[in-house]
Parts: structure tokens; C-alpha cells; sequence
């Protein structure tokens, strides 16, 4: 099956060239994989990217694979803009859920944090393990054999 190529979005806070959206309209969900070091400038891209695609439908789920960052490094100042990119995409959005892949318990603690936050606005933020969690929430099968996301990502031990 092929993938839809990215499609920018209105605009984007910093340059991304590393960035990698990819939508699979036949199972209807939408797949980040941030990596390096990701900020709150860099989970607004990804999350205009992913709305604002030119194949996303108000349904579908975005999955976050989180497994391939460095880092996350949120401050408490990127709450509000988090909740300001849910308002600007919330009709993009309606009917959608996230699911986040996270496999470090460092990074789950502000993934289950923010999905708190975000429920009272009628999101519904999924943190899960593993890609096989994911594609149960999804589902779907399991993502694309040909898909980057089956491979085992690199990142410093902690």
C-alpha cells in the first residue's frame, strides 16, 4: 500500500527537515515518529502537520511512535499552546483519538499528564508500549511491513 507523502500545514514554528507524518487513509490513522530531541515547538509541528494533511479526515487516529526520540523536553509554558493547537484543530480533530507510544516512563508521566488535561476538552489520548498496543487501538492488523516504525529505534539507555 503506499503512503501519502507529508503535506505541509498552514505554517510550521521551526524548520523540520527530519520531519515524518504519513497517513494511511484505508486504516484511517496518521503516524508521527518524532526523533532527536523533541520540544513543545516540535509536537505543535507535528501536530499541524498531521491535522492539517491534505489525507486526514475528522476520525481518524494519530499515532505519536515516541520511541525514536532522544528526549522530551516540555515545559510547563507549552501546556497552554498545546491546548491552543486543540482549540485551532478541534473541528479537524472531532471523532479522532491519539495513541502515544512511549516505552520510557519518563516520558509517559507528561503523556498521561497531558491526557488528563486534554479530557476535559473530549480528547481522547491513549499511552501505550509498544506498536502492537497501538495497532490494537488502531485496529488494524499491525503497521505497514515496509514501514520505518517496525524497526527498532536507537536512543541513549537511562
Amino acid at each position: 500500500m503506499p503512503v501519502v507523502p507529508y503535506h505541509a500545514p498552514p505554517t510550521l514554528s521551526i524548520n523540520l527537515p527530519f520531519m515524518e507524518v504519513e497517513i494511511y487513509p484505508s486504516d484511517r490513522y496518521a503516524l508521527a515518529q518524532p526523533r532527536g530531541r523533541v520540544t513543545g515547538d516540535v509536537i505543535v509541528d507535528y501536530g499541524r502537520a498531521m491535522a492539517y494533511h491534505k489525507e486526514w479526515e475528522p476520525g481518524f487516529t494519530e499515532v505519536w511512535d515516541i520511541t525514536f526520540s532522544e528526549s522530551v523536553d516540555v515545559l510547563p509554558t507549552d501546556i497552554g499552546r498545546f491546548k491552543a493547537l486543540e482549540e485551532e484543530t478541534l473541528e479537524l480533530l472531532r471523532g479522532s483519538r491519539t495513541i502515544v507510544i512511549v516505552d520510557r516512563p519518563l516520558i509517559r508521566m507528561p503523556v498521561e499528564l497531558y491526557a488528563r488535561l486534554m479530557r476535559p476538552l473530549g480528547r481522547d489520548i491513549v499511552p501505550v508500549k509498544t506498536r502492537e498496543e497501538a495497532a490494537a487501538w488502531c485496529c488494524i492488523g499491525g503497521f505497514y511491513r515496509e514501514h520505518r516504525a517496525l524497526t527498532e529505534p536507537e536512543y541513549p539507555e537511562y
